[in-house]
C-alpha cells in the first residue's frame, strides 16, 4: 500500500513517484535533481535552470511527476519535460502506450502539445492509434480527441 512505503532505515517516503517505485519493488533513484514531494518548488526552480543535456539522465523520473495533474509540480515538470523535445519522447512514448489514461492526459497536455511540429511527427503513429483506435479510458477521457487535434496541427504544417 502506498501509505506504508518506508525507504532504507524506515524513513517515511512521501507520497508520489517514488513511494510507487518502490512499492512495486523498483530501485527508486536518488539524485539531488529530483523532487523528493509535490511540493518541492526549491528542487523544480533549480531544474528550470538546467540545461537538457543536464536532465536526460532524470528524464524517467521527472516524466513520472506528471502521472497527477494536480500535483503542485506538475505543470513546471511539463514545462521543463517538453522543453527537452527529443530527449522526453521516448519517456513519452512509453506514458501513451501504458494503460494510465490520466498519465497519457497529462502527458499530451503538458508536453506535447507544446512541442514544434517537427518533433510531433514522431509520436504520429500512437497519435494515430489513440485518435483511431482508443481503449475504453482513453475515450472516457477524451483523450482521442486531443489526438485528433494534434494530428490536426501535424497535418497543416
Amino acid at each position: 500500500h502506498l501509505s506504508e512505503a518506508t525507504g532504507r532505515a524506515g524513513v517515511q517516503i512521501p507520497p508520489g513517484p517514488l513511494k510507487r517505485r518502490m512499492c512495486i519493488g523498483m530501485t527508486a533513484t536518488v539524485s539531488p535533481l529530483i523532487p523528493k514531494s509535490k511540493f518541492d518548488f526549491e528542487c523544480v526552480n533549480k531544474l528550470k535552470k538546467l540545461p537538457c543535456r543536464s536532465l536526460k539522465p532524470i528524464l524517467p523520473e521527472l516524466v513520472e511527476w506528471l502521472q497527477d495533474p494536480n500535483w503542485p509540480i506538475a505543470r513546471d515538470i511539463g514545462r521543463i519535460v517538453s522543453r527537452c523535445g527529443k530527449d522526453s519522447l521516448p519517456e513519452i512514448k512509453k506514458v501513451l502506450n501504458s494503460d494510465d489514461e490520466l498519465w497519457e492526459s497529462s502527458c499530451l497536455y503538458l508536453v506535447v502539445s507544446k512541442w514544434p511540429v517537427s518533433l510531433l511527427g514522431e509520436l504520429s503513429s500512437d497519435l494515430e492509434r489513440i485518435s483511431s483506435h482508443p481503449t475504453e479510458n482513453e475515450k472516457m477521457g477524451e483523450l482521442d480527441v486531443v489526438a485528433r487535434k494534434l494530428l490536426e496541427k501535424l497535418s497543416s504544417k
